[in-house]
């Protein structure tokens, strides 16, 4: 830090290595040597410069070639900075169209896969696609309790699976064929049917769920059986009602007609009064 220093107030400036291994040599000069100085260094400085001067005349072509290289060197690296400031701005374009590209990849490999597990499970597909033509089928041969059983199965895959559209489809197209199945289960009230078959169709109709109450599925039921009731009674021969002692064979003859139905025959109980004024009448 001193030579420094001393080197500022003397010279102005620091000194390198050089230039004080240069001073400390003037040092050791005598007078005549440090007066004749100026004229060795002026005579080196021309030395030198003609050095350079034969140097470039000898490598002029070196020095040609020299510049032609730095020249398009100067336009590559500014081309270079231009293409740079291209892409540079094109990174935030490019970003948004590799994730656009990323998703749409994804999704096409969502589908490839979809469509693999479609093709490996094809048979169950078309099991699956089959079942509203096969709930008809059972219905159409009256296999009542396998075509509710088909009915079921399609709405639990619906209620597991609602994201598929088919297969909201298939349960709409199976509710039409439930439609059939009860109006002729409903049908069948209004038949002559035995009991065990008639509580077959009650369970039926309770599994079907399409009354809002227990109270209307039995107005239904008594309704339908009303009818088929309603249709017997013209077909009673008149002599059965001429006299009360008769009443027993009027009542096994209801029973003989109707199986056994002890409902039934509470509902003919309460409209023996009316039939007996009509065949008073007949009289």
């Amino acid at each position: 830090m001193q030579e420094e220093e001393a080197d500022k107030y003397i010279f102005g400036a620091p000194l390198n290595k050089e230039d004080r291994e240069y001073v400390a040599k003037l040092t050791t000069y005598g007078l005549q040597r440090l007066e004749k100085e100026p004229q060795y260094l002026e005579q080196e400085k021309a030395k030198i410069q003609q050095e350079m001067e034969d140097l470039t005349v000898q490598h002029l072509p070196v020095f040609l070639n020299t510049l032609n290289t730095v020249t398009q060197s100067n336009k590559l690296v500014h081309s270079m900075q231009t293409h740079v400031h291209d892409m540079i701005t094109a990174v935030p374009t490019l970003q948004s169209k590799s994730r656009l590209f990323t998703n749409a990849a994804r999704n096409l490999r969502a589908k490839r896969k979809a469509s693999r597990q479609l093709i490996s499970n094809q048979a169950k597909v078309l099991e699956i696609l089959e079942l509203p033509q096969l709930m008809w089928k059972c219905a159409r041969s009256k296999q009542y309790q396998e075509a509710l059983d088909l009915k079921t199965f399609a709405e639990d895959m619906h209620k597991r699976h609602p994201e598929i559209t088919i297969l909201k489809s298939l349960v709409n197209e199976m509710q039409r064929t439930n439609g059939y199945i009860l109006d002729e289960l409903l049908a069948s009230l209004e038949k002559s049917v035995q009991l065990p078959e008639c509580l077959k169709i009650i369970g039926y109709l309770r599994r079907m769920n399409v009354f809002k109450h227990e109270q209307m599925l039995r107005k239904e039921f008594l309704t339908r059986r009303l009818k088929y009731l309603n249709s017997l009674l013209p077909d009673f021969p008149v002599h059965f009602y001429r006299e009360e002692k008769k009443d027993e064979l009027f009542m096994e003859e209801i029973k003989l007609k109707n199986f056994g139905n002890t409902l039934f025959f509470l509902l003919l109980q309460k409209k023996k009064k009316h039939t007996m004024i009509i065949v008073n009448k007949n009289r």
